[in-house]
């Protein structure tokens, strides 16, 4: 299926899924870690 001149995928044919190696961690222990992207997680 296209778009146009655009091509659609489907968000997990174009994506990797690192789930699997999410660490889990404390609001706190989340509020100390920096870097360029925000680590999200759940509580």
């Amino acid at each position: 299926m296209s778009c146009g001149e655009w091509k659609i995928y489907q968000f997990k044919d174009v994506t990797i899924n690192h789930d699997s190696k999410r660490k889990p961690l404390s609001s706190k222990q989340r509020e100390k870690m920096q870097g360029k992207y925000p680590y999200y997680g759940v509580d």
